[in-house]
């Protein structure tokens, strides 16, 4: 039986909710998807909390007598570009993640996602990533709520794509007056 460490720094600025995650999963189109593979245990999980950073270790034990190559996701938080008051440095967050597995440091691979709202039902979340992407979003400017932009300077522009391309399914989201569009950054590692 085989034990590897999985170990994951972040420098989170951010005010965030953490929860035990012994799960693998994949990069679906609606998020997340999480899988429980019966053959890995989580042999522990320690958390370190601080206003500056967020550390965690994750050891898995393998139950099996074979290799076993996994995904292991880590979702940020979803970012409005309609973000109101004092928010950490989230541009920092994405260029400071970092992953070490068995001690030697990995780069994760970053999916990014763009969310909808229809007017202020936060129930009615659609990813409209793929849409995005068709009227020529760049990952960055997917991510803009990330990137501390200005959200009245860029959402003309934001309009400006959209019109462009004509994208039918964007045009009857999205209300130039009340639009609440999120952004997130997923982090996923094969390990």
């Amino acid at each position: 039986m085989k034990r590897f460490k999985f170990s994951l720094l972040a420098l989170l600025l951010l005010s965030i909710t953490v929860h035990a995650n012994d799960s693998t999963g994949y990069v679906g189109v609606g998020g997340v998807e999480y899988i429980k593979n019966p053959n890995i245990a989580m042999k522990s999980e320690d958390l370190y909390i601080s206003k500056d950073i967020i550390k965690v270790a994750y050891e898995f034990k393998n139950l099996t007598n074979k290799d076993i190559r996994q995904t292991v996701p880590f979702p940020l938080p979803k970012m409005s570009i309609q973000h109101d008051g004092d928010f950490a440095d989230t541009e920092e967050t994405l260029n400071s993640f970092k992953v070490w597995a068995n001690g030697k440091a990995i780069t994760p691979k970053m999916h990014v996602r763009a969310l909808l709202h229809k007017g202020h039902d936060e129930q009615s979340e659609l990813d409209v990533t793929d849409a995005f992407r068709q009227c020529g979003f760049s990952d960055k400017e997917i991510l803009s709520a990330y990137h501390h932009v200005n959200y009245d300077e860029s959402l003309p522009n934001i309009y400006a794509k959209i019109r462009a391309y004509k994208h039918p399914a964007l045009y009857r989201l999205i209300t130039e007056k009340d639009t609440h569009w999120k952004s997130q950054a997923i982090y996923t590692n094969r390990t």
